[in-house]
């Protein structure tokens, strides 16, 4: 679908129409308003069954749990390496206090400044996958909302759902047939529950 808008005598008119070949009513204008309805209609029966929704939320959950244990063995990880380089660290030291050849100096200078760096970007490591940012409540709050009821897009009543919601959020089977009476069809991504 691609929309428009046209000119006429007394303003301008919105229209959206279907550039499809393989479209019945290819280069057929539609009203705004008309497409827009049956969008609404379409948008207001597409309401998941809780037992989907629990299902999704357990899925989901197990997910983050998994990730959020992941995240933790990797820091583990880390600390471990961190230890490991401090003790490299150390002994380097020992040897360039020990040491008179100005080469091995150089040599073990070199090597502390590797090492240092390799610790600093585990340090980092370790800091930013140690704990998620928000919990998993609060992250997908907002998710579980929205597909409840994705009717209501979380703005005040008086603007269209159509207006709210974009083409992304029903995926690329959002078929409405404005030739028929503007009845919609169920799009494959959201099917009959």
């Amino acid at each position: 679908m691609t929309a428009a808008w046209a000119k006429g005598r007394n303003g301008r008119y919105a229209y959206y129409w279907c550039f499809n070949k393989q479209c019945p009513q290819a280069r057929k204008n539609v009203r705004k308003e008309k497409l827009e309805s049956a969008f609404d209609v379409l948008l207001a029966s597409v309401k998941p069954t809780q037992e989907l929704l629990f299902a999704a939320h357990s899925m989901l959950k197990l997910l983050w749990t998994t990730r959020e244990n992941e995240a933790c063995d990797k820091a583990q990880e880390a600390a471990r390496d961190l230890q490991g380089i401090d003790r490299k660290i150390e002994q380097l030291v020992a040897r360039l206090v020990a040491t008179d050849n100005l080469s091995l100096i150089k040599i073990y200078e070199d090597q502390l400044r590797r090492l240092h760096d390799q610790k600093n970007l585990l340090a980092e490591k370790q800091a930013a996958g140690a704990v998620p940012k928000k919990g998993f409540d609060e992250t997908f709050r907002t998710a579980f909302a929205f597909l409840s009821n994705p009717g209501f897009c979380g703005i005040p009543d008086g603007s269209r759902a159509a207006e709210r919601c974009s083409d992304s959020c029903l995926g690329a089977g959002c078929n409405i047939q404005f030739w028929r009476d503007f009845e919609p069809l169920r799009p494959p991504c959201f099917p009959r529950l």
